[in-house]
C-alpha cells in the first residue's frame, strides 16, 4: 500500500491483509470499546481466526515469517517501518521464551511485542522485547505477536517459542 493512501486503497487492502470486507471492519470497529491506546483497537480482527502457531509446553515450536514489504500479511511501509502479525495460542499457563532469528541464525535486529487478545477494558497483558529478556509468563489463550522492522528490511525470519 502506498504511503499516501486513499479510501479506495484501504478498501482494496483490508480484505487482502485481514480477510474481512472493509464495511464489516468499519461496522465492528464502531462497536468496539474505546481504548486508551488506539492501536489496541486493531485486535478486533488481528486476533480473529485460527492461530498461526500453538505453543507446546513440552518442546520448541518454530515458524517462519517472510518479513518483506511485498509479502502477504506484512503491512507497510508505515512511515519508516513494516509490520507483521501472527496469532499465537498458549494452551496452558507457561513460561516461554520468544526468540526471533534471522537467516544467519542470529537474533534478528528488530522489535516485537506480544499482546493478549482481549478487549482494552480487560487491560490485556503486553509483553515487549526489552533487549534484556524475551522470556515471559503467558496465561492460557490467544496472543498476537507483532514484529516491527525498517521499511528496507527484507529477510525470512524464524520465530522460536521455547518453554522454560
Amino acid at each position: 500500500m502506498p504511503y499516501l493512501t486513499t479510501l479506495d486503497d484501504w478498501r482494496e487492502a483490508i480484505p487482502k491483509v485481514l480477510d474481512v470486507e472493509f464495511s464489516e471492519l468499519l461496522s465492528a470497529y464502531e462497536q468496539y470499546p474505546r481504548c486508551h491506546h488506539q492501536q489496541y483497537r486493531a485486535r478486533l480482527w488481528e486476533c480473529a481466526g485460527e492461530p498461526d502457531a500453538i505453543a507446546d509446553p513440552n518442546g520448541e515450536v518454530v515458524f517462519d515469517i517472510d518479513m518483506d514489504c511485498a509479502a502477504n500479511g506484512v503491512i507497510g511501509p508505515l512511515g519508516s517501518r513494516i509490520v507483521a502479525t501472527r496469532r499465537l495460542w498458549f494452551p496452558e499457563e507457561m513460561r516461554t521464551g520468544v526468540f526471533i532469528r534471522g537467516e544467519d541464525g542470529e537474533d534478528a535486529e528488530l522489535d516485537f511485542n506480544v499482546q493478549a487478545c482481549a478487549a482494552c477494558s480487560e487491560h490485556p497483558h503486553l509483553y515487549a522485547d526489552t533487549g534484556l529478556t524475551t522470556v515471559f509468563n503467558f496465561s492460557p489463550g490467544m496472543y498476537e505477536l507483532v514484529v516491527y522492522a525498517g521499511s528496507d528490511f527484507s529477510e525470512s525470519l524464524s520465530v522460536h517459542l521455547e518453554p522454560f
